[in-house]
């Protein structure tokens, strides 16, 4: 639970504030010690997901938390439960360079359907072995060629 409101709260831009403080002898619950060693184990992991991101994409492209590197070249999507079949994720223009678990295997993936014609993506769908997930939050990495552009819908005539 704390894992997946720290990954929503960076897919948005913000920071995440943990209510845990020592009692007044100086020791810490262990309730709460194992909620830190919890998150410890997953942040350390995925760091590069985590500090020095901005805000990924905006509601409707991935259904789940989505952060990107300051470049924003790079898009790390986040899995919070087992995949059920392939992970997809919408309105990419860029030619994606590789896709891979961060601190883990290289992913296969391709883009299926779109409008070249109309510079409209088709659909990235990414391929997630049982092997490479994460039994808090599975992070994929997805590197593309250039900073992200990302399509839009297209605007309403009057």
């Amino acid at each position: 639970m704390v894992v997946r409101m720290l990954a929503e709260c960076a897919g948005m831009g913000g920071n995440l504030l943990l209510d845990i403080g020592p009692r007044s002898d100086g020791t810490i619950p262990d309730e709460d010690v194992a909620v830190l060693r919890g998150l410890g184990r997953w942040t350390n992991k995925n760091a590069e997901a985590l500090y020095g991101s901005v805000a990924g994409l905006p509601p409707g492209y991935f259904y789940g938390a989505t952060t990107l590197n300051k470049a924003t070249d790079i898009l790390y999507i986040f899995c919070f439960d087992r995949p059920n079949g392939q992970v997809a994720v919408k309105g990419i223009r860029n030619e994606i360079t590789r896709v891979s678990v961060v601190g883990g295997p290289q992913l296969t993936s391709k883009k299926i359907g779109g409008a070249k014609w109309l510079n409209m993506p088709g659909v990235l769908w990414i391929d997630v072995p049982e092997a490479a997930l994460d039994p808090d939050a599975t992070v994929i990495k997805i590197e593309m060629k250039g900073a992200l552009d990302l399509a839009t819908e297209p605007k309403k005539q009057d």
